[in-house]
């Protein structure tokens, strides 16, 4: 028996593929083994198998095991007909490109191809069948290198989109501390002085372990606050000319010089 001089690696995909179950469907199951017939042949001559589609179809009409092998040969030129429509294969009758959607692939390819280009132009016979996508169908080395394809940029989701970015909240910052534009913001607004009101609000939120996203915004509305309730201790208490403290109602609180701070 003959040494095997190369073995044809057919891929995983074959038979589970649609459209060469429907080739074995409607053209007879051993049409299969004429497709893989024609892709070990286009793997050994990069692409092409050469001859007329006559002279292919008698060529192969032996795989079908019938009888009349005129009837087999019939058989393979129609199913030739269907491989190019579904652009598996490209015709070539007499150096033109027999109208299909493999010629189209095919185009596309060698458009895409420069190194196939220059084969095709110069080698491909004048009468052959050229196998467009031969590759698909077994392991062979890519003879034709194709430039990478450009990457798509990232598409955010769509429930992200338009949607602002969380920021983290941080603990009071170590260095924080006053700023003129703080100091100004407070006397354009007549409020008190940041600088006294600074360590108060410091050891307050130290104490409560507080975290902000902003503790520019919280100090500023410290400020606020401060202003707030010694706005509300001078409604509720009042001085007479004594220096004796009233509520409300007139009724005394604490004597001229008795209490410093309302509350004690």
């Amino acid at each position: 028996m003959a040494r095997i001089k190369r073995w044809y690696p057919v891929s995983h995909s074959f038979n589970r593929d649609p459209e060469v179950r429907t080739l074995r469907r409607q053209y007879g199951d051993w049409m299969g083994y004429v497709w893989q017939e024609m892709c070990s042949v286009a793997d050994l001559n990069e692409g092409a198998i050469t001859g007329t589609v006559v002279e292919i179809a008698s060529t192969y009409s032996y795989i079908s095991l019938w009888s009349r092998q005129g009837l087999a040969a019939k058989k393979i030129e129609q199913a030739f007909s269907y491989m190019a429509e579904k652009a598996w294969i490209a015709i070539r009758v007499d150096g033109e490109w027999a109208p299909s959607n493999g010629r189209v692939k095919l185009e596309y390819v060698l458009s895409n191809r420069r190194v196939m280009l220059e084969y095709v132009l110069s080698n491909i016979p004048l009468n052959c069948i050229f196998v467009v996508n031969y590759a698909k169908y077994h392991r062979t080395e890519n003879l034709y290198p194709v430039p990478p394809e450009p990457v798509p940029e990232p598409v955010p989701e769509p429930d992200l989109i338009g949607k602002p970015k969380k920021v983290s909240k941080i603990p009071l910052p170590l260095d924080f501390a006053v700023t003129d534009a703080m100091r100004e913001w407070a006397k354009e607004n007549h409020l008190a002085n940041p600088d006294e009101l600074l360590e108060a609000f410091c050891d307050h939120h130290k104490a409560k372990a507080s975290k902000f996203t902003d503790w520019e915004a919280a100090f500023r509305n410290w400020i606020r606050n401060d202003a707030k309730f010694n706005g509300q201790r001078k409604q509720h208490f009042k001085e007479d000319g004594h220096g004796t403290r009233t509520d409300s109602s007139n009724r005394v609180i604490a004597p001229a010089g008795k209490y410093d701070r309302v509350g004690r």
